[in-house]
């Protein structure tokens, strides 16, 4: 046959091999050639490799509404399964680029807490173009940084927590921004506000006023009851906060008079004054304490036990009682007489008046003793 014929032959042969997926490899030895299909060529394809990731694993101090992005060794399927963030955050995954997912957030990351990102390895693990998978999963933890106190003042004057209301003067770009400090101002929220109660709240720093208001919302969001910062409450607020969830109790405080006689205890709600009585304050060693605290404890009805100035013990069942300072509380006694100091310390009221007292405040509610 002739030679000319014969290589005519073979490279129609090569087209039709090619044209229907398989590929011919000439013999080492020029005589022969092996097939490979094109699921063989593809097993070749270089494995899919995580190239960086940013937060970097084991960061601190992440901002809260940082994007996270994760480079790959080559190019990405749009088809490919996402990364998964735990604790969930809200916000969307994709291609930022042919080698790059990034997830952009639509909530803050919790302040103080931990994010731990797991990229999806294996059988239904991160898919390359070329039809790799990544091979095994891989996790990544990063901390985000403490959440600022200015910033959870803010919140929590937004949400009527405090005496005082927050107007900011932009709109947060996302909600991704819900932690981070915004620009405003402070007012008082009502002008009839005791000075007393004014004194208690400094934007930016810690005092008795924001203790209180974190008592408060941790009473209403059913946490446990400390009066300080924490990733819990953080997200709890941050939830709050994006749905606008307000205090459902009417903002109370309570102020006792010692001087001059008689005592009287007022009790204001919403900056006015609902409930005036006379009552009384502790006596001698057991005198009682000028300053503000929030209750922080309620009972309807309990036993108290203690020791009198003249040494004798005395266990006693008293009515209406809320907590404010150690074993201090305001709650209803029986005397004959009301408006001087006679207690063991703490704030006397007749029974009756001190059941509807019991029914204006709350866990959380300053008194004030001067």
């Amino acid at each position: 046959m002739d030679k000319k014929i014969m290589l005519l032959g073979v490279s129609v042969l090569v087209v039709l091999l090619v044209a229907v997926g398989i590929v011919v490899v000439p013999s080492l030895h020029g005589s022969s050639s092996a097939a490979l299909t094109s699921s063989d060529a593809s097993s070749t394809s270089a494995p899919v490799v995580v190239a960086s990731v940013t937060p970097s694993p084991g960061a601190t101090k992440v901002r809260p509404n940082v994007p996270i992005t994760i480079q790959f060794s080559t190019p990405i399927s749009s088809h490919t399964p996402m990364p998964t963030l735990s604790p969930p955050v809200a916000g969307s995954w994709f291609l930022e680029n042919p080698t790059t997912i990034e997830f952009a957030p639509d909530a803050s990351y919790v302040p103080g807490g931990s994010e731990s990102l797991t990229i999806p390895g294996g059988p239904t693990g991160i898919l390359a173009k070329s039809g790799q998978r990544l091979q095994n999963p891989e996790q990544v933890s990063f901390t985000v940084e403490q959440g600022s106190l200015l910033r959870m003042q803010q919140l929590l004057a937004q949400l009527n927590y405090l005496p005082d209301s927050f107007h900011p003067t932009s709109r947060l770009a996302s909600n991704a921004d819900l932690a981070l400090v915004q620009k405003g101002h402070f007012s008082v929220r009502w002008s009839s506000e005791p000075a007393s109660l004014q004194a208690t709240f400094y934007p930016g720093f810690w005092g008795v006023a924001t203790q209180a208001a974190i008592m408060s919302f941790e009473k209403v969001s059913n946490l446990p009851v400390n009066g300080q910062p924490s990733p819990t409450l953080w997200s709890a607020l941050l939830a709050a906060a994006s749905q606008h969830q307000l205090d459902p109790n009417p903002y109370s405080y309570i102020y006792v008079s010692k001087s001059p006689l008689p005592e009287t205890l007022k009790v204001w709600v919403n900056g006015k004054v609902v409930l005036t009585s006379v009552c009384n304050t502790g006596v001698g060693a057991d005198v009682t304490h000028a300053g503000t605290w929030p209750i922080f404890l309620r009972y309807l009805q309990n036993y108290m036990s203690g020791t009198n100035l003249n040494g004798t013990h005395y266990h006693v069942l008293v009515h209406w009682i809320n907590y404010f300072h150690g074993s201090v509380a305001v709650h209803g006694y029986p005397r004959a007489q009301y408006g001087f100091p006679q207690s063991a310390g703490c704030v006397e009221l007749p029974i009756p008046t001190a059941k509807v007292v019991y029914g204006m405040v709350h866990i959380g509610t300053m008194v004030t003793v001067l």
